[in-house]
């Protein structure tokens, strides 16, 4: 059984995290654990988060430690925090709302790219996505054409970014 550790920083995503939350809660692959930080939110994100958990025992709101981050950082300190916890780690945006089969075909291309070149050898898969409004109405259906990226160019930065 795979398991997965999913990782998202918050700061004032309160009119947007409870879909995105939803949305989780919502795939096909079920094993996972989502960790949340929070960096000092000011709107409801906290609340929405933690009546979440309640309902979901999968939804953990780490406790506030008092440091304003910023994202990255605030995404690093989960990274360093997890990396040894579960066998796979994804990042999760909250104003993100993942389609239902998300974390399934993540994991699986996972498992081909282990297959192929080792479990000891560390592997990234990323996804496009699609963009869309306030609402959720679909906009581009490929991030990539619409910023004019090409995903074949391997450079890990760009890819980080």
């Amino acid at each position: 059984m795979t398991y997965l550790n999913i990782l998202m920083a918050t700061y004032n995503g309160g009119k947007f995290i409870k879909a995105q939350l939803d949305s989780l809660r919502a795939q096909s692959f079920t094993d996972w654990h989502l960790w949340v930080r929070d960096d000092g939110s000011s709107d409801d994100t906290v609340e929405v988060v933690q009546r979440c958990a309640a309902e979901d025992e999968r939804i953990r709101l780490l406790p506030p430690d008092g440091k304003r981050l910023g994202a990255a950082l605030s995404f690093s300190s989960l990274m360093a925090r997890f990396a040894a916890e579960g066998e796979y780690m994804m990042f999760c945006d909250q104003d993100d709302v993942w389609q239902v089969n998300k974390i399934e075909i993540t994991l699986t291309k996972m498992h081909e790219m282990e297959a192929r070149f080792g479990t000891e050898t560390p592997i990234l898969v990323h996804t496009d996505l699609s963009v869309a409004d306030s609402e959720l109405k679909l906009l581009p259906p490929s991030f990539w054409r619409y910023q004019g990226l090409n995903p074949e160019i391997k450079c890990l930065n760009r890819l980080l970014v």
